[in-house]
């Protein structure tokens, strides 16, 4: 798999399996965003609206959660009989400001929310931040190993103490 036999297919495929995995990605996408139900409002009325792009709880109150979103504040309508909260036995009293969320509401006419389902998720930050470390710590170990020389990628060879006693093992 690693060798240089028939490299261009083995690299057409890669880069054709990554525009099939976006077209998949973007096919998948079966919720209309806020922006299309308000600009045809008749169109999408008793559609279901993902709201996940980054919301944060702005107030909560038995009648409606306000959240704050890249394109502005947005209300979201609590129904009577509501119990939609995950995981189950979950509270929405359990939201505070300032947490992350996940949301699944119904459009109405004439414009706004009915919250169908929720999520609160108030350590997501923390879980982005701490998903980076991982991340650095490859690159910092790529970057130790691997030296551009003489317009190759070469590996630098093991000058460690495992590496010599290593070299006196025979099979």
């Amino acid at each position: 798999m690693f060798s240089d036999r028939y490299r261009g297919v083995k690299i057409g495929g890669i880069v054709l399996l990554l525009i099939f995995l976006a077209w998949y990605s973007d096919r998948r996408n079966q919720f209309p965003v806020l922006a299309d139900c308000l600009r045809e409002p008749e169109r999408f009325a008793g559609r279901e609206i993902d709201i996940t792009f980054e919301p944060r709880v702005i107030a909560v109150d038995e009648r409606r959660i306000l959240v704050a979103q890249p394109d502005g504040p947005l209300e979201i309508i609590i129904p009577e009989d509501f119990d939609g909260v995950f995981p189950r036995g979950g509270k929405l009293a359990d939201l505070n400001p300032g947490d992350s969320l996940e949301a699944v509401a119904v459009f109405r006419l004439p414009g706004y929310l009915e919250l169908k389902a929720i999520r609160g998720s108030p350590l997501r930050r923390l879980k982005v931040a701490l998903s980076i470390v991982p991340t650095l710590a490859v690159g910092f170990i790529l970057l130790r190993t691997i030296r551009r020389e003489k317009g190759f990628l070469v590996v630098l060879p093991d000058t460690s103490d495992a590496a010599e006693k290593s070299d006196d093992f025979k099979l």
